[in-house]
């Protein structure tokens, strides 16, 4: 597979500078390309765009430090999965206990996250909060270690890229890039190559009853969580 567009936009940002994606040639075009398939993302979204410094969310277990990234994205899930099953204190690797331990600490993590994670403009709790260690404490005591908590949500699809790397000073990455679906949205912009991702399918249309209803200017929930640990 040859994607010449792509490449020739790869090294034209070389060129021009990485702006130019949002604010220069290489949007207009992609925007112009986006209209005629009748996407309401315009020129004068990706101008608004910025990157943003956000504070990390972070946990302690005996091992060490936990840091992860905050709301919209299930950060706050990744901790508390691993926050609950280290006050497990499991023995033994590849147990019965060990199977059982991660999946009711996800299913309890999952519940949360599915409850209250949203754009952090719009969320009315702290997540920092389901990260003290006293609620961390009385939610491992909900954990029956013989039965099964029911499940009744459907697994959606998805798939995320993670990547690592450290150098001999210590310095470490940790990234994840996704489209989200294996091929995003499955809509290419045809001037620029570029694929679009497609992490708006965790909007709701129903905004009566949803944590993350589709509204104008708000940020997706979506997987995208870089962990990263600093260890005893």
């Amino acid at each position: 597979m040859k994607q010449e567009r792509l490449s020739d936009t790869l090294d034209y940002l070389g060129h021009t500078g990485l702006n130019d994606f949002y604010r220069g040639d290489v949007a207009a075009t992609l925007a112009a390309d986006l209209e005629e398939i009748g996407s309401p993302v315009t020129f004068a979204d990706l101008k608004t765009y910025e990157a943003r410094l956000r504070q990390l969310l972070e946990t302690r277990l005996k091992v060490g430090r936990l840091f992860n990234s905050a709301p919209p994205t299930q950060g706050l899930a990744s901790l508390i999965i691993l926050a609950l099953f280290d006050r497990l204190d499991v023995a033994r690797a590849e147990s019965f206990d060990h199977v059982h331990g991660l999946i009711k600490a996800t299913k309890r993590a999952f519940l949360i996250r599915d409850r209250f994670v949203t754009d952090p403009a719009h969320m009315d709790v702290d997540p920092k909060d389901f990260l003290s260690p006293d609620w961390l404490d009385r939610e491992v005591g909900e954990i029956d270690r013989k039965r099964a908590a029911p499940w009744p949500h459907i697994a959606q699809k998805g798939d995320t890229v993670w990547l690592g790397a450290i150098d001999a000073a210590g310095n470490a990455v940790s990234f994840i890039q996704s489209i989200y679906w294996e091929f995003g949205s499955g809509c290419v912009s045809p001037r620029t190559g570029i694929l679009m991702q497609n992490r708006g399918a965790s909007f709701s249309l129903n905004p009566a009853d949803a944590v993350n209803p589709l509204q104008p200017g708000r940020r997706p929930f979506h997987t995208l969580n870089p962990a990263l640990a600093q260890l005893r």
